[in-house]
């Protein structure tokens, strides 16, 4: 209940700064997913990271903590650290708890190899995402060799430590009969699934061949989610709202028009060198970069503006801007998943 009740605290602090921001036109950094680094020690089918140039700097501790006590200022009330892995960090614990002392809620990604090792670190979370990509043979396939067991060993850690946790599923035209067996194992821990199509973006392999080889049809997609929404429906194990699993069913991975995009107004993506830009479609941009280290945060944060796209196509930001937007489905689905935010008995 103790959980609840701040959970609640940050989403009525949400709503203030999302009504601040419509009045006065000002862009607040609400939700900020953060790739704390671009360093990674795997080599997943679907992604992009091993690949890219990396850039010359990460940001250290003291630039990261100063990130975030200036974003807290403007409004920041949920972080999301990505990669590359962001547990290589080795000061990935210290930023996990300056962040909570901020009372900024924290998320993290990750591949699960290094969870046993960083276990201690990981205890002030408020959600950590762990990628199931569906039984060890496709799993392993898409993720490296014994990956699917570390994964059913790191949910076992995390719930041995209190720490709350959820699935992650990329859905691949190899894994789409698996995802029953994905949702048998979140059944058995207690714990919900996140469901996304691997789709093109710059820190996936858009341009290879890799991407066009596992992407799955709009007419598979709409039958996996049309399925999901009768889940959904029938048990809450699903993660994602009815408003965006039915966006999905209708139209898969079409592009489509974004009138209301709240990227780069309430949604920001920092890139590990303290590049600010709107949404992944620009994490490799180097046009409409600014940067919060160089240029100062509320700097970085004012010169980012919400894209010019007439087409969007980017679903990991669906969800993000509909719930921003106010869509009375999304902000049901979020008070629906309180309880993935209460510790672990």
């Amino acid at each position: 209940m103790v959980n609840l009740i701040k959970t609640s605290k940050a989403n009525m602090n949400s709503f203030y700064h999302i009504l601040k921001s419509k009045i006065f036109n000002k862009n607040v950094p609400l939700m900020v997913n953060f790739i704390i680094t671009e360093v990674c020690n795997s080599s997943c089918k679907y992604c992009n990271i091993p690949s890219i140039k990396k850039r010359k700097k990460e940001m250290n501790t003291k630039e990261i903590k100063k990130m975030i006590d200036n974003l807290q200022k403007k409004g920041l009330v949920r972080i999301h650290i990505t990669g590359g892995e962001p547990l290589l960090r080795k000061d990935i614990g210290e930023i996990i708890d300056h962040a909570k002392k901020k009372k900024v809620m924290t998320f993290i990604t990750t591949n699960s190899k290094l969870i046993e090792e960083k276990i201690e670190k990981l205890k002030n979370l408020d959600l950590l995402f762990l990628c199931l990509n569906g039984k060890k043979k496709n799993h392993d396939v898409l993720r490296g060799k014994g990956n699917y067991d570390l994964v059913i060993k790191s949910i076992n850690l995390a719930k041995k430590n209190n720490i709350n946790l959820a699935l992650n599923m990329i859905l691949t035209n190899n894994n789409l009969e698996d995802v029953d067996h994905v949702v048998d194992i979140a059944r058995q821990n207690n714990i919900k699934i996140n469901f996304t199509p691997v789709f093109n973006n710059d820190l996936a392999r858009a341009d290879y061949k890799d991407i066009k080889s596992i992407r799955v049809t709009d007419e598979a997609l709409k039958k996996v989610f049309s399925k999901l929404i009768l889940l959904k429906k029938k048990e809450g194990i699903v993660l994602n709202s009815l408003n965006y699993l039915r966006f999905i069913e209708k139209n898969g991975l079409k592009e489509y028009p974004e009138k209301k995009c709240v990227m780069g107004k309430l949604g920001f993506v920092v890139n590990p060198d303290g590049g600010v830009v709107p949404c992944y479609k620009y994490v490799d941009s180097k046009k409409i970069l600014t940067n919060g280290v160089k240029d100062g945060w509320e700097k970085a944060i004012t010169n980012t503006k919400v894209p010019n796209c007439n087409l969007c196509n980017h679903n990991n930001h669906i969800e993000q801007n509909r719930l921003l937007n106010f869509s009375f489905n999304s902000l049901l689905n979020l008070f629906e998943n309180y309880n993935i935010f209460e510790k672990r008995k």
